[in-house]
């Protein structure tokens, strides 16, 4: 099976142009022309008008970084479209903000020690909770004012990033009892969908001076771009071992099993439907608005079914005890079918945003049925544009939250079924493959 050469350019003209909604429609659409197989990354341009979109594959890529004659003119970011992604992390210090009048010399091998102990405990826990290898790939992006590592492991694929986050937050909590340290710099701002991330060896348009390299200092400018190292440095294009698709992308995955399932006989014993958010024809996992929760939205929503209702009611008790050091009043809960979410208000004054105590019922709970996770907000006007990250809601330690959660989704109108891989990637339990992806150096 050949491998198609093509790239679609996207910009945004006008704010009802959707250009990342429909470089993901292209890029799953163009994943397989006919015979020929193409897996398509979503890439943002930096450009001094505004940010451009492009949908291009591996090699188109690697012939539009050649063309640039250094790394300052490289303003190009991978977006982390939803679907299967390797395991990343961005661990960033300002000195200015965090630490002000304190030499940053006497701090920077403090930071360089705990990220390595933290890298290291990530890899541990990885093979200890799902018996899998990871090799990371460690990139920095300093300057004298900021430490930045960018940290991408191959090895392994999760289920979206979401689960990184919730894989990412569970290492940390562990390794803060004995390093304070690591809360102050790991970012978990990188996990939300479609966030942007600058690649290796490009800058920022207003930084042209700090490109991200390998950490060991290898491949620097003027020496060309490393294929094999831009290579380990995506997250959304990974080792995909099954003939004739030796690689894949995360829009590929998540869109295009049923022509895999064609291909190959054998493989529709190891597919199996789960319900993914669709809403309006359009992508899985669709954009939220910036507060990101149905009570916050002025617009209509969709009227729940009774079958949905009920299960939403049946799931009140289960809903009371896991939310029950919040105060949770149960009887006032609000269903959203557009934003897939449950409304909890809280007796609670206590806003965990301001880290304080309102004088009103302003704090409440919203929990995400179908991506299974969930976060505080409030009303507040101070505090409502500002959003927590999300918690993942584990199914096995919340073996009953989850079954609550997946009886109201399993009636939400708007799901569809896809058929997916099971064997080929991890969810929040159980990481695959058996067979474990390996990076191909030839």
């Amino acid at each position: 099976m050949s491998v198609v050469q093509t790239n679609c350019f996207f910009k945004s003209l006008r704010k009802d142009d959707h250009p990342l909604d429909r470089a993901h429609r292209w890029a799953a659409e163009n994943s397989v022309q006919g015979d020929e197989y193409a897996p398509m990354l979503v890439l943002a341009f930096e450009r001094d008008t505004g940010r451009e979109f492009w949908v291009a594959t591996y090699e188109t890529l690697l012939n539009k970084i050649a063309s640039y004659t250094g790394d300052s003119q490289r303003n190009i970011h991978e977006v982390i479209t939803p679907g299967p992604c390797k395991l990343y992390c961005d661990f960033e210090y300002n000195f200015e903000k965090s630490a002000p009048g304190t030499d940053p010399n006497k701090l920077w091998p403090q930071l360089q020690h705990s990220a390595n102990a933290l890298i290291k405990a990530l890899i541990e826990h990885a093979q200890s909770k799902y018996g899998v290898k990871l090799e990371p790939f460690i990139m920095q992006s300093h300057k004298p004012s900021k430490w930045s590592l960018h940290v991408v492991f191959d090895g392994a694929l999760w289920r979206n990033n979401i689960h990184v986050n919730g894989f990412v937050r569970e290492v940390v909590e562990a390794q803060s009892r004995v390093d304070q340290l690591v809360h102050s710099y790991v970012d978990f701002g990188v996990y939300h969908q479609n966030r942007t991330l600058r690649m290796y060896r490009s800058t920022k348009l207003e930084e042209p001076n700090r490109p991200v390299v390998a950490a060991n200092g290898a491949n620097v400018a003027p020496e060309p771009v490393d294929p094999t190292l831009l290579l380990r440095s995506l997250i959304t294009y990974f080792p995909f071992k099954v003939p004739g698709y030796e690689f894949a992308t995360s829009t590929y995955l998540e869109f295009f099993y049923d022509t895999l399932a064609e291909e190959f006989p054998d493989l529709p014993t190891l597919l199996e439907h789960e319900e993914v958010r669709l809403r309006n024809g359009k992508s899985y996992l669709p954009p939220r608005s910036r507060t990101g929760d149905a009570a916050s939205q002025p617009e209509d929503d969709i009227e729940a079914p009774p079958e949905m209702l009920r299960a939403v009611n049946d799931a009140k008790p289960i809903l009371e005890a896991a939310f029950a050091g919040y105060e949770p009043d149960i009887n006032h809960i609000k269903v959203s079918v557009r934003y897939c979410n449950l409304t909890v208000p809280l007796f609670s004054k206590y806003c965990a945003i301001m880290r304080g105590v309102h004088q009103h019922l302003h704090v409440y709970i919203s929990v995400d049925f179908v991506g299974k996770r969930w976060r505080q907000r409030c009303f507040n006007k101070e505090c409502k544009p500002i959003s927590l990250p999300w918690r993942p809601i584990d199914p096995v330690k919340d073996v009953q939250f989850t079954k609550a959660l997946d009886d109201i989704a399993k009636h939400w109108p708007l799901a569809k079924p896809v058929p997916t891989l099971k064997r080929w990637f991890a969810d929040s339990t159980l990481m695959h493959p058996e067979k474990k992806p390996t990076l191909n150096n030839d």
